[in-house]
């Protein structure tokens, strides 16, 4: 989970809105243009900006205001629709890790981890199954080693978004998810399928890399240049399939290299605005 800083856009201050509504408008696009056009929560690109999530209250308001700005975040309809409890408060609230309260991903330590798993997915219908094929998905899981309340707010974020499809479909005992066949047929939930896209498409950026490393015929002149065209290239694509955490953790168990991973997630050519990385705690001292 992508940890983020809002900062107020100054032009919020000195617009002169005739209406709650068009104050509300504006508001939203402060919050895209100050987090970036990013699901919160499972990171994916949002489709539209009407997902604002006040997290210390039990409604989801349709009219904003300035006031509102500290408890406000982007989420995406699937983690919308999937929310376990649907009513927040302030202690409920403080159980949980808020990507512009918390640090939610560092490369040494982070509460939230994020692992290619082969499961059997099985679609039923009526009690019985009607497919059943091995598939590799990306969990996300709580990190037991980030400390024990970090761990247990990890793991109450998980369950309340349902990061990981609806809780009831994983059976760790069986390795399986079963899957509604009406759920499989609308894909209502396409969050862990395109975090695995995004895993792949990690992985193949890697290999890519590698592969212009390997060449020996260019000039080094020449080699360099085409290199850092194909970082940018990659930088692009990772910007626009999301799921920043799910780059970070390949990057990092994959290549190691820390100045190619912020040239790739943390630069100013397409970067993921809003990321927080004070004190450079992201990426490590």
């Amino acid at each position: 989970m992508r940890p983020v800083k809002k900062i107020q856009p100054a032009y919020l201050h000195s617009l002169t809105a005739t209406s709650a509504e068009e104050q509300t408008a504006h508001i939203h696009h402060a919050l895209i243009e100050s987090m970036g056009n990013y699901c919160s929560y499972c990171e994916m690109p949002l489709s539209d900006y009407h997902v604002e999530h006040l997290r210390y209250l039990a409604a989801w308001p349709q009219i904003l205001s300035l006031s509102d700005w500290d408890d406000l975040l982007l989420i995406c309809n699937d983690c919308r629709s999937h929310i376990r409890v649907p009513e927040l408060n302030k202690e409920s609230a403080d159980a949980m890790l808020w990507p512009d309260r918390d640090i939610t991903f560092s490369l040494q330590n982070s509460p939230f981890l994020y692992e290619l798993r082969k499961v059997n997915y099985v679609v039923e219908a009526d009690g019985e199954d009607i497919s059943s094929e091995p598939m590799e998905l990306v969990f996300v899981v709580a990190n037991k080693n980030a400390g024990e309340e970090s761990y247990e707010k990890a793991v109450n974020t998980i369950r309340h978004f349902q990061l990981n499809m609806q809780l009831e479909y994983y059976h760790p005992d069986t390795n399986e998810l079963r899957v509604p066949f009406e759920e499989d047929q609308q894909r209502s939930d396409n969050r862990m399928f395109k975090r695995t896209r995004a895993w792949k498409e990690a992985e193949e950026a890697l290999l890519r890399l590698k592969a212009m490393d390997a060449v020996e015929e260019d000039t080094s002149e020449e080699k360099a240049t085409m290199r850092q065209m194909l970082i940018k290239q990659i930088a692009m694509t990772a910007w626009y399939s999301g799921n920043w955490s799910v780059w970070m953790t390949v990057f990092q168990k994959l290549s190691g290299d820390l100045e190619l991973i912020k040239s790739v997630l943390a630069s100013s050519e397409h970067p993921f605005t809003g990321l927080n990385n004070e004190a450079n705690v992201v990426f490590g001292k």
